[in-house]
Parts: structure tokens; C-alpha cells; sequence
């Protein structure tokens, strides 16, 4: 059985699985030149229907980490949210 959030509005259901996740989450990632290395784990908060994402970054040493994080966290929640649509 395939872990994941489940989704739902009018049109029916949507399962994104964890793996599907790790997989935007990444690719969101690699349009962020500042960041060289990374390490991405994806955790199921089944009680409240919540994804928690760890990230581990390496950057580059002029990187404003604050910057990277709010932008990061920002188009990170915005391609999930798309899923839903």
C-alpha cells in the first residue's frame, strides 16, 4: 500500500504519494542555484492530513539563508498546493 495525503474536492480523490512529494519537493530545489547538496525527507501527519518536510541544505558561502528558506518554503507549498487543482 502506497503512502501518502490524500486529497479530495468535488471532482473526486487524489493520492500523492511520498515518493511523488520527495520528487517536486527536489525539483523545486534544483531551480535554486544557491543550493549544492541536499538531503529530503518527507514525513505523513495522518491525524491532521499534513506533509512535514526536512530539508538539509548545503549552500553556497554568499547565500542569505533567510531568503533561500522563504522563497524555498513558498514554492515548495505552492507546486503541492497545485496537485490539488
Amino acid at each position: 500500500k502506497t503512502e501518502g495525503i490524500l486529497l479530495e474536492n468535488d471532482s473526486g480523490k487524489l493520492l500523492i504519494s511520498v515518493e511523488t512529494i520527495e520528487s517536486l519537493v527536489k525539483g523545486v530545489i534544483a531551480g535554486f542555484p544557491s543550493v549544492k547538496n541536499t538531503n529530503c525527507k518527507v514525513k505523513l501527519d495522518k491525524q491532521v492530513n499534513n506533509v512535514i518536510i526536512d530539508l538539509n541544505l548545503t549552500v553556497t558561502s554568499d547565500t542569505i539563508i533567510k531568503e533561500l528558506s522563504v522563497n524555498l518554503q513558498n514554492k515548495i507549498k505552492d507546486i503541492i498546493n497545485q496537485q490539488q487543482k
